[in-house]
């Protein structure tokens, strides 16, 4: 990967999954580079290949055929436990089930990923608390999940993905349980606070009224990349 300020790089990616003798295609020789920095949104119908384009990106499944470099390392080169260090500390997760944890608040469930850096006790509630602020909910980090809206434990869900200062933020349908208003405001939330921070974000989403926050968009069909447009 010669090009210093790209995060991700895709190169003639294809995922094939076989059962018995019968093979289903879900990524079809995928070219796609992602910069430093960018915004970019993966869009396609239910079945185009949207999950599987983002969890090899993620190193939680291996193409086919291809090569995938993410900040830098051959992720064909990485055993097992190398992958999963590399996740934890370079990349955040924000999901479309919030997974936070029912009986931690809102700060404790931020607290998670910091927990394997070593942090003393008071710096680690230091850190999360800062996040929560920067997400809107400096207020209600004493609360646990149920006593939250969907847009607020999206919220605590960005702080934690944050947690560990990663470099790529991987956001897989982060708002398909919430209202289109709060969608707005936690796609927004996201986009501001990953420029700020000059993390790279790869958006996975169904909702076209979210494309405007995108720098750049990768439209899927078949499992093949049709077209890669940047957003005016």
């Amino acid at each position: 990967m010669s090009q210093r300020k790209l995060v991700v790089k895709l190169e003639n990616v294809w995922k094939v999954y076989r059962t018995g003798r019968v093979g289903t295609i879900a990524l079809r020789n995928v070219n796609l580079d992602i910069s430093k920095g960018e915004f970019i949104a993966v869009v396609g119908p239910s079945g185009s290949g949207k999950t599987t384009l983002i969890n090899i990106i993620a190193g939680l499944d291996k193409p086919s055929k291809g090569r995938v470099w993410v900040l830098g390392r051959d992720l064909g080169n990485l055993d097992e436990d190398e992958l999963s260090r590399f996740r934890r500390g370079k990349i955040g997760f924000i999901f479309q089930q919030f997974h936070l944890i029912g009986r931690l608040t809102a700060l404790e469930n931020v607290e998670i990923p910091l927990m394997a850096m070593g942090l003393p006790p008071k710096e680690k509630r230091e850190v999360a608390l800062k996040l929560l602020r920067e997400v809107g909910l400096g207020d209600r980090a004493d609360h646990k999940p149920f006593e939250l809206s969907g847009g607020e434990q999206q919220r605590v869900a960005i702080a934690r993905a944050l947690a560990a200062n990663p470099e790529l933020i991987l956001a897989d349908e982060p708002t398909g349980n919430l209202d289109s208003k709060t969608a707005h405001s936690v796609i927004s939330l996201l986009k501001n606070v990953c420029r700020s921070r000059r993390v790279t974000v790869v958006l996975v989403t169904h909702n076209h009224e979210l494309l405007k926050y995108a720098g750049r968009i990768a439209w899927l069909k078949d499992g093949e990349v049709i077209k890669v447009e940047w957003v005016a």
